[in-house]
């Protein structure tokens, strides 16, 4: 996690800020959040995350979807880890 640019995508703004002081206790470099999915491809072409943080279950935009689009924007060839989470017990 060493100076690791990490991206969180949860609509949860309490969620999202939790994980940003979590992870910058952890050593993280930047982290960056939206709680807005349909912002999340700008944010990501913006920061160029070592990892994604993805929430399943948001409006406008499920976690699939959000998926979808970061798909759709990484160079081929490239490896960015999106790590799903959900609260979803199911």
């Amino acid at each position: 996690m060493d100076g690791a640019t990490v991206l969180v995508v949860d609509d949860g703004e309490a969620n999202v800020l939790l994980l940003q002081r979590l992870l910058a206790l952890a050593g993280a470099g930047h982290v960056e959040g939206v709680s807005d999915p349909r912002l999340a491809v700008e944010r990501f072409q913006a920061v160029s995350p070592d990892i994604v943080l993805l929430d399943m279950h948001m409006p406008w935009m499920d976690g699939l979807e959000v998926l979808d689009a970061l798909n759709a924007v990484i160079p081929p060839g490239s490896l960015v880890p999106i790590v799903v989470l959900t609260a979803d017990t199911t």
